[in-house]
C-alpha cells in the first residue's frame, strides 16, 4: 500500500475502535434514535475501508463461510418481511421500524466484518476489549445513587440502565469488563496486584445487580464458574486442589456478598424483590416502589406488602408458548417486526404486545425455521473456531463472555440489536488464525 493508503487503513481501524467505545451511549443523543455513535462511526470506518479493499483484497482474509452466514441471515430476514407483506399487507407502522431493523442489521454486520479483518492484529483485539469496558465509568453511582435519577441512568423502579435502552442490554455491557476483572483477579499471583481487579469486579457486579436483569445475574455467575473451573483445574497447582477450591469459594462468596451490601437501601430492596417475586412485586409498580423505598427500610416495606396489589412479572412460559405457536403457524417467518403485527402479536398477560424474549425464537419469527437453523450453525461455528485457537488470556475473555451471552440469548431478543455480540464474534473469527496451544500463555 502507498503511504496515503496506510494512513486510511490506520484511520479506519481507529474508527472501528471508537465505534466500539461509542456503544456506551445507545439512546438519546441523536434523533432518530437509531442513528447513534456506533452506527455513525462504523459507517465512516466502512467508507474509508472501501478505498483500500479492492487493492488489498481483504475480503479473502475473513473466509467465505462467514460471508455466507451474513448473507443468508440477511436474505432470510428479507424473505420473512416479504412473506409478511403478502400475508398481512404492510403500512407505515411496520415499514418504518422494519427499515430501521435492516439498517441496524447492516451496521452490526459491518462491525463484525471490520473487526474480523482488523482483528488479525493481537493488539487491535486487546484494544477492542478495553474499549468495551466503558461501563466502569458508571461505578461512582454506586456510592452516589442520589445522582442516578438526575443523570438519567436509572428508571423509576430503581433499575440501572446507564445510557442503554433497557436493563438487560446494560447488563450485557457490564458483563465484558466484569469478566476481564474476574480473570485478572485469578491470574495475578500477588494480592497487591489482585486487589484493584478484585475491587473492580465487585463494583461491576454491583452494577449488574442494580440492572435488575436476572438473566445477566446468572450469566455472570456462569462466566465466573467457567473461569473458576479453568483456573482451579488447569492452571493452579493440582496437589493443592482442595485448598484452591476452598479459597476460590470463599473469595467468590464474599465478593458477591460485598457487591450486594454496598448498594443503597432502595436498590437492595429491588434486588431482593427480583429474587423473591412471590413475596412481593414492588418493582412491577414503580410509582408505589419509589414512594415507599425512598425513606423506609426493607423490613418496614415487608410489613406493608399486604397492602400492595400483586402485579406479575414477565410470564416467559406464556410468552414462549405463544411465540412457538406463531412460529408454527408461519414457518417462513413474518419479518423482524413480527411483534407489531396484529392480531398475531405475542401478549404478556394484561401488559399487551411484547417480543419473543428469546433470540432463537426471534430469529424464527423473523426469518422462519431456516433462520433458526442458520443462527444455531453460526454459534456452533463460532465455538468450533474458538476451541481451535490459542488458549491464552484473550481466549478466556472471549469464552466466558460468549458463554454468558449465549445463556442470556435464551431470555432476550439480541439478533441484531446488540452490536457488542457481533463484535465479539468478529474477534473469534480474527483469532481463528492463531495456532492452538494447550495451556494459557504466562
Amino acid at each position: 500500500m502507498t503511504k496515503i493508503q496506510n494512513y486510511i487503513f490506520s484511520a479506519s481501524r481507529w474508527l472501528v475502535l471508537f465505534s466500539v467505545l461509542g456503544l456506551i451511549l445507545r439512546r438519546g443523543l441523536f434523533k432518530p434514535y437509531t442513528l447513534q455513535p456506533f452506527e455513525i462511526i462504523i459507517i465512516l470506518a466502512s467508507i474509508l475501508f472501501l478505498f483500500i479493499v479492492f487493492k488489498k483484497k481483504l475480503f479473502s482474509h475473513i473466509g467465505p463461510v462467514w460471508i455466507w452466514f451474513l448473507g443468508v441471515i440477511a436474505l432470510l430476514l428479507l424473505l420473512g418481511f416479504v412473506n409478511s407483506f403478502f400475508i398481512f399487507g404492510i403500512d407505515s407502522s411496520i415499514l418504518a421500524p422494519s427499515s430501521k431493523d435492516f439498517f441496524l442489521l447492516t451496521t452490526v454486520f459491518l462491525g463484525f466484518y471490520l473487526t474480523a479483518i482488523y482483528g488479525e492484529d493481537p493488539t487491535f483485539r486487546k484494544r477492542i476489549f478495553y474499549f468495551l469496558s466503558g461501563a466502569i465509568l458508571f461505578t461512582p453511582f454506586i456510592f452516589f445513587p442520589q445522582h442516578a435519577f438526575t443523570a438519567g441512568v436509572m428508571t423509576d423502579g430503581f433499575q440501572f440502565i446507564g445510557w442503554q435502552n433497557n436493563p438487560t442490554i446494560f447488563g450485557l455491557f457490564v458483563l465484558i469488563p466484569f469478566i476481564i476483572c474476574v480473570e485478572q483477579t485469578f491470574r495475578q499471583k500477588r494480592w497487591l496486584a489482585k486487589t484493584p481487579y478484585w475491587i473492580g469486579a465487585i463494583l461491576l457486579y454491583s452494577l449488574i445487580l442494580w440492572s435488575s436483569s436476572r438473566g445477566i445475574w446468572f450469566a455472570s455467575i456462569l462466566a465466573v464458574g467457567f473461569l473458576s473451573f479453568y483456573y482451579i483445574f488447569k492452571i493452579y497447582l493440582p496437589h493443592s486442589l482442595l485448598r484452591n477450591i476452598s479459597t476460590v469459594a470463599v473469595l467468590l462468596f464474599f465478593s458477591f456478598l460485598s457487591s450486594f451490601l454496598i448498594l443503597s437501601s432502595p436498590v437492595k430492596i429491588m434486588v431482593l424483590d427480583r429474587v423473591f417475586p412471590i413475596i412481593s412485586n414492588y418493582t412491577a409498580r414503580p410509582e408505589i416502589f419509589k414512594e415507599l423505598s425512598l425513606n423506609e427500610s426493607f423490613i418496614i416495606m415487608r410489613s406493608k406488602e399486604k397492602n400492595l396489589p400483586e402485579v406479575p412479572y414477565q410470564n416467559r412460559k406464556l410468552i414462549f408458548s405463544q411465540a412457538l405457536g406463531l412460529l408454527v403457524k408461519h414457518p417462513y417467518g413474518i419479518g423482524p417486526e413480527y411483534f407489531r403485527i396484529t392480531p398475531h402479536s405475542i401478549f404478556d398477560g394484561e401488559k399487551g404486545p411484547t417480543t419473543a424474549h428469546n433470540t432463537f425464537l426471534q430469529a424464527g419469527l423473523s426469518g422462519g425455521f431456516l433462520l433458526i437453523i442458520v443462527y444455531v450453525l453460526l454459534w456452533i461455528k463460532i465455538w468450533q473456531t474458538l476451541m481451535r485457537t490459542q488458549r491464552d488470556q484473550e481466549w478466556l475473555w472471549l469464552s466466558a463472555s460468549l458463554l454468558g451471552i449465549f445463556f442470556v440469548s435464551m431470555l432476550g431478543d439480541f439478533l441484531f440489536y446488540v452490536p457488542a455480540i457481533w463484535i465479539l464474534m468478529g474477534l473469534v473469527v480474527a483469532k481463528g488464525k492463531t495456532p492452538p496451544m494447550d495451556k494459557i500463555a504466562s
